[in-house]
């Protein structure tokens, strides 16, 4: 077994310094030799040389692609094998396997098209995809098959016209949805959502079709299908805009019901499809909002900063979607702004960036009426703000005060006073060889001149 370690670490480095195509040909006649070698260590139960073959491999996509050329389906098959032998090896060893596959993918996609290996990998990426979980109760996500299936999916969505994956994709998933395992109608959730973003047109050209399977799943009785589905929701949400916005209603009832599961994972991922749905909505969404802030009330108050970000954020994009039909939520909305604001402490700097973000969208969807009372606070907080050490929060104050000027135009003039200096010092700052100015003091310098007048 020693001999086979240093011979395959002896070949991997030889492999590194190959460049003549003679030379790339006597490479390949060592790939025969590797393989009966990683077989051998697999039947004795010694992975770790396996794996370590297996990542020589891998260098070879990476550096001298032209030695697997001539062996590269019996290299990919190989390693496909490797990768779905369930239950035979421990996952580690077969996950290296996928990443072999999944280098090919990413690196020569249209090679593997030429050779027509492209459906012996998508049946392989199919069968991992459907694997049943070792521990369902276990959250490390990464260790899973599903996870670097869906990985090598992703880099063949990326780099293949959709025409080539996506028939076979909706022809496995129109017979797994209705599966009697769950694992099955999991991996089918998994699969039309890895897609969504590479395949995005072709999907949209579908969405008829795989719209009920998504709806259905999501009232699944297991919860593996459920949160496979909530997956895919959101990758729906963000990456099929704007054609999913037609099928609104739909959709938002499942992103609301996504807002109601347990899992962390999934109430961030439907805020975030809710945000992907507001940019392409405004009065539509109007039914939902006593729902919709019911949740983000809860989620105010969860202890996760990052949960509360996110949630001023959703209700952001909630307000600027609605407009004044976001005023009774006003009041309940700036105070919890408040609150957020008012913190200090570095860890709560995004929570406090995003609270000043939601209050200068809240000074335009309450106008005068709302905001007049809230000015004074909202604005003296805010430059409280911009003496934190925090480029997050001074952006997304700009922003804010880019919003209050274009509200007041020039009736705040004490309002100039204070931010003129300020936003000139920004602006006048270095930030690595040169100027750097961001998008949001941008905003707010083109928007403080209606607040200054022609004067």
């Amino acid at each position: 077994p020693n001999v086979r370690v240093v011979a395959v670490k002896a070949v991997s480095t030889l492999m590194q310094w190959l460049e003549s195509p003679q030379e790339h040909a006597l490479g390949g006649q060592l790939l025969n030799p590797v393989l009966e070698v990683i077989q051998k260590c697999l039947a004795a139960g010694d992975e770790d040389t396996a794996t370590q073959a297996i990542e020589m491999l891998v260098s070879c996509v990476e550096q001298c692609f032209q030695v697997l050329e001539t062996n590269l389906p019996t290299v990919v098959k190989y390693m496909l094998d490797v990768a779905t032998s369930v239950g035979k090896l421990e996952l580690n060893v077969r996950e290296h396997a996928m990443i072999f596959v999944t280098e090919c993918c990413a690196m020569k996609a249209k090679t593997l098209k030429k050779r027509h290996l492209i459906p012996t990998i998508l049946q392989g990426i199919f069968t991992l995809v459907s694997e049943e979980d070792e521990d369902e109760d276990d959250d490390d996500e990464d260790g899973r098959a599903y996870k670097f299936a869906t990985t090598c999916l992703d880099m063949l969505a990326t780099n293949l016209p959709s025409k080539v994956l996506v028939p076979t994709i909706l022809q496995h998933c129109s017979a797994a949805v209705s599966s009697p395992s769950k694992w099955h109608r999991r991996g089918a959730m998994y699969l039309i959502g890895t897609v969504a973003e590479g395949c995005h047109e072709s999907l949209c050209q579908h969405l008829p079709q795989v719209l009920p399977w998504l709806l259905a799943s999501m009232q699944d009785q297991e919860q593996v299908v459920k949160e496979a589905a909530f997956f895919a929701l959101i990758q729906f949400a963000e990456f099929l805009q704007p054609e999913i916005v037609e099928h609104y209603e739909e959709m938002v009832p499942g992103i609301l019901q996504a807002l109601q599961e347990k899992d962390p994972k999934v109430q961030e991922g439907a805020c975030h499809a809710l945000e992907a749905f507001c940019e392409n909505l405004s009065e539509e969404l109007t039914p939902y909002l006593p729902t919709l802030m019911t949740h983000m009330g809860n989620f105010l108050m969860s202890p996760s900063l990052e949960m509360r970000a996110r949630a001023m954020s959703a209700i952001a994009s909630a307000a600027g979607a609605c407009g004044p039909a976001f005023k009774p939520y006003y009041p309940q909305t700036m105070q919890a702004i408040g609150e957020a604001m008012s913190s200090t402490d570095p860890e709560a700097f995004t929570l406090r960036s995003r609270a000043t973000e939601l209050g200068g969208i809240l000074a335009v969807v309450g106008e005068r009426e709302l905001f007049d009372n809230d000015y004074q606070a909202f604005v003296a907080q805010a430059l409280e703000g911009l003496k934190l050490d925090s480029n997050e929060i001074r952006e997304y104050t700009y922003g804010a005060f880019a919003n209050i000027a274009e509200l007041y135009k020039g009736d705040r003039p004490e309002l100039v006073a204070a931010v003129l200096p300020l936003l000139l010092e920004s602006i006048d700052s270095k930030d690595g060889d040169g100027v750097h100015v961001t998008q949001h003091e941008d905003a707010a310098a083109q928007a403080l001149p209606p607040m200054v007048g022609q004067d």
